[in-house]
């Protein structure tokens, strides 16, 4: 079925978007700044390590499964409930068998890097937020994202204001933080399941079930690499390094990618609406693509400038012992203009159905990332892992680029 989609609605949702995400990576933003003050870099450093490592593994039990179903809500709308309820139960049921895994290697292999207690929380805080990223999907694939708004914006207020109350309390320890982030995103995924159910239906089909998994490969690993990208650097500073170093970089790296959630907010207004004029309509889908992209890049760039500025504020924030934190986001602050466009290309690739082509260029991002990681660690310290990442974006977009513009050609006739 074609989605005859009016101007005025795409903008009520990219509006609705938007301003959730300037709302939720504004108090995300804050909210680990004051945990960052509150704990000091070394046990920062062990929190942003945990969660981390947990975030990339997650892959496990989510199989990049919200990308699949923002597709396929584009793409097949009447099937929505069957998609929504098919990848809920998958995570719920996937998540828990990641969860022992997750206890197992903690208490074993894990254990001389990461605080086992502290990595198992972590691990069921990504969890339970994977599951709500999953209903905050739905809305998203439906076009209905005034939901989205109030369920995200909510509970990120909550979580700002269970720090803020930990930090009255005087309140050391990461695993109390987590512990507190855990309460808030059980109570925030009950909220939105059965506001969900009501708005949508929650079904499920063992044809659904087993099409959403067969498909899932290149969404999965695709998910994979790009929260490798993003996250595999505080991995690599957490061993060469120590936490230390870590709680002065992951500042920084959170904040950019908080920032990360206003262009993401119009791609997933984008995709559904792509998708579906690719299915139907061609030539539509390039000049709706040739909107959204100029509108990314603008983001883009009004983001790197805000926040190239803003790093002057961080120190006083922070404190002197975190210096060296503001010069980093100064590093990586343009990273938003790589990454706005990521989304745009991803969006197209995606849509036209070439997710696994995609994958390829994202492994040679995070092998690159690796790679150079290591060779100037030593030497330049987390600055060289900061320009380390700008390069990867840099790389990641060019990739895209070429994919996006050989596959326009075969689509147009134009080889």
């Amino acid at each position: 079925m074609e989605l005859l989609l009016s101007r005025q609605v795409i903008l009520k949702n990219i509006t609705a978007l938007f301003s959730n995400s300037a709302i939720s990576q504004g108090i995300t933003a804050l909210t680990l700044l004051l945990t960052a003050r509150q704990l000091g870099a070394p046990v920062f450093g062990q929190y942003a390590a945990t969660m981390a490592l947990a975030g990339i593994l997650s892959v496990g039990f989510s199989l990049g499964l919200d990308i699949w179903l923002l597709r396929e809500g584009g793409r097949v709308p009447t099937q929505l409930a069957e998609s929504i309820g098919s990848v809920t139960l998958i995570k719920f049921c996937a998540g828990l068998i990641w969860l022992g895994i997750i206890v197992l290697i903690s208490y074993t292999l894990l254990r001389s890097i990461f605080p086992p207690l502290l990595m198992v929380l972590s691990a069921i805080a990504i969890w339970l937020d994977s599951i709500l990223m999953t209903s905050l999907t739905a809305f998203k694939a439906s076009l209905q994202n005034i939901y989205t708004l109030i369920i995200e914006s909510i509970s990120d207020l909550f979580w700002l204001m269970g720090t803020l109350f930990l930090i009255f309390r005087n309140v050391d320890h990461a695993e109390t933080f987590v512990l507190m982030r855990i309460i808030i995103l059980l109570i925030s995924v009950l909220v939105s399941i059965i506001w969900v159910n009501n708005l949508l239906g929650f079904q499920y089909s063992f044809d659904t079930l087993k099409r959403s998994i067969r498909s899932s490969p290149p969404y999965a690993v695709s998910e994979f690499l790009a929260l490798s990208s993003m996250r595999i650097d505080v991995i690599i500073v957490t061993i060469a390094l120590g936490t230390y170093y870590v709680g002065l970089y992951s500042p920084a790296v959170s904040i950019v990618n908080a920032f990360f959630l206003i262009p993401a907010s119009i791609y997933m207004v984008m995709l559904p609406v792509i998708s579906n004029q690719f299915t139907f309509d061609i030539n539509r889908a390039w000049q709706t693509v040739s909107r959204f992209n100029i509108i990314l890049l603008l983001v883009g760039i009004v983001s790197a400038i805000g926040l190239f500025f803003g790093s002057w504020f961080l120190t006083p924030i922070l404190g002197e012992s975190y210096e060296q934190t503001s010069e980093i986001l100064r590093i990586i602050s343009f990273i938003l203009v790589f990454k706005s466009l990521s989304y745009g290309m991803a969006a197209i690739l995606i849509a036209i159905g070439h997710q696994g082509q995609r994958t390829v260029v994202q492994a040679i991002a995070v092998l690159l990332n690796i790679v150079l990681n290591l060779l100037v660690i030593d030497t330049l310290g987390i600055n060289g892992v900061a320009i380390v990442y700008l390069i990867t974006e840099l790389i990641l977009i060019l990739g895209y680029f070429g994919l996006v513009q050989y596959y326009k050609r075969r689509l147009t006739g134009n080889v």
